[in-house]
């Protein structure tokens, strides 16, 4: 039949139609209940899925700051100064590493090569430029001053607090 398009230009009566229609519909509907446990379990991965991006998203942190020094235009420090102060107030500092040579970089500690310490103190060569980040987590004890940089990470107050008063002394 020209200009007639569907089921009456198939040769197809709409009762028939319909009948059709019904019987997809009834397949559907059994598919869902033959495999009801697969369903459900797809359906509660998908709704768990999306509840771990809406309630446990990562939340907003402090933004870092980022300090550039070259080191030429600090007062210098020798590590045998800084040494000095620490151990005035109880803290005998060995070299861990040189980074770059003598004059780049040289990491004090507490505690021999090797082994990790939450209690560093870095003393930067003249011709050293340096980025500093800072990242206030109000546990730790950061101190940047002239061409040293201390950081004590640890949970000792008393530990600290000798720190702290070495790090005073080398400011004055």
């Amino acid at each position: 039949m020209p200009g007639v398009r569907g089921a009456a230009a198939d040769g197809v009566t709409p009762t028939e139609v319909s009948s059709i229609t019904s019987d997809v519909d009834q397949v559907g509907v059994s598919w869902v209940q033959r495999h009801l446990i697969a369903v459900a379990v797809v359906v509660a991965a998908v709704a768990s899925t999306g509840s771990v991006f809406a309630f446990a998203r990562p939340t907003a942190h402090q933004q870092s700051r980022v300090t550039t020094v070259h080191m030429q235009d600090q007062r210098h420090y020798r590590v045998a100064e800084v040494r000095k102060a620490f151990a005035a107030h109880g803290l005998q500092l060995m070299v861990k590493n040189h980074v770059g040579g003598r004059d780049a970089m040289t990491i004090l500690s507490t505690g021999p090569a090797g082994t990790p310490s939450p209690f560093t103190v870095a003393v930067f060569g003249p011709q050293t430029t340096v980025t500093f980040t800072q990242e206030p987590d109000g546990k730790s004890f950061d101190a940047q001053f002239g061409n040293v940089q201390v950081h004590y990470g640890g949970f000792s107050t008393r530990f600290r607090s000798r720190v702290e008063a070495a790090v005073a002394e080398l400011r004055t």
